[in-house]
């Protein structure tokens, strides 16, 4: 008969065991820009990158990709006479990322300008993790991981789909290369994170609705952000995002972006609007109700420029 104790330590043992073999394939799986979210994590590893280089009374961009394709950092620099770099990400990743990837590089004496998505203002938003977001930072390396508390490690672990990791660890040991097959691969990235979207033509997209006013977790989390930049000598200010809106949200949205502003004059930021609404139509979109055509980018950046110069910054 077998007693209980060889069964509890093979148990256990077996237990150790795959614990350990769990844990080696989350490592491995690190760190390899492999998969469908691959091109969104190249954008914040390059971001990163750039930001490591501070420059004196830098500006930067920070947002989801309505400022990646929206904002052009070379002319806003042009228009300021100040350097720009648009540090926005793709997908609009989880807000605490933005703050541990972009956020946490700049430097006192920064500005940075936050044309944000809609969605980082309600709650329900941006606040969870998802495939995409877990599956791009992952890409990454286990930075990002290691600051999650635990509850949010295994939800983490959980979004990481076994095709997902079976490409990483392939990648990691030699045997799989990724290689990019078209789609948003197609638009490269300049040394100030630019995008050049100069062939990009005008496609019908569905417009958006913008919500109805910021929500109370979504309050709390960035003014959290913006308050810490500014103890670090950082300047904030808030602008509205290019979106294409349903023409039955423009009351709502309008509601939203009041409540946006308030938000950041509370929390030791500035909010800045320029004199077009920012509010574009669908001649204006390339794929996503957020993404502008390389005119309609231009008329946004210029006329974020002008209304910093005027209102806000000291222009060159």
């Amino acid at each position: 008969m077998m007693s209980g104790r060889p069964f509890l330590a093979g148990f256990f043992g077996a237990l150790a065991l795959a614990a350990l073999v769990a844990s080696s394939a989350l490592v491995l799986a690190a760190g390899e820009i492999t998969a469908a979210y691959g091109w969104t994590a190249n954008i914040v590893r390059e971001r990163t990158i750039i930001l490591d280089r501070p420059q004196p009374d830098r500006i930067v961009i920070v947002a989801g990709s309505g400022g990646l394709f929206g904002i052009s950092a070379a002319e806003l620099s042009r228009r300021t006479g100040r350097p720009v770099v648009n540090a926005s990400s793709h997908a609009a990743l989880q807000w605490e990322m933005l703050d541990y990837y972009f956020l946490s590089r700049v430097v006192r004496g920064d500005t940075v300008i936050f044309p944000l998505e809609y969605q980082y203002y309600l709650d329900g938003s941006n606040d969870t993790l998802t495939n995409l977001s877990a599956e791009a930072v992952h890409s990454l390396g286990l930075g990002y991981f290691w600051t999650l508390p635990m509850s949010e490690k295994w939800r983490y672990v959980s979004l990481l789909r076994p095709r997902f990791l079976k490409m990483q660890i392939a990648s990691a040991v030699g045997e799989y290369r990724f290689v990019a097959a078209g789609g948003y691969w197609k638009y490269p990235s300049h040394w100030n994170g630019d995008l050049d979207t100069r062939l990009a033509q005008s496609v019908a997209v569905a417009p958006l609705w913008g919500g109805s006013g910021v929500g109370p977790k979504a309050y709390q989390r960035l003014c959290a952000s913006f308050r810490r930049l500014a103890a670090r000598g950082v300047r904030v200010i808030g602008t509205p995002p290019n979106a294409y809106v349903r023409e039955g949200s423009r009351a709502t949205t309008a509601k939203l972006l009041a409540e946006a502003a308030n938000l950041f004059k509370d929390c030791h930021g500035e909010f800045v609007v320029p004199e077009s609404s920012a509010l574009f139509g669908p001649s204006d979109m390339i794929d996503t109700p957020y993404h502008l055509t390389p005119t309609a980018k231009m008329k946004r950046t210029s006329d974020l420029a002008d209304a910093l110069c005027a209102r806000a910054i000291r222009c060159k």
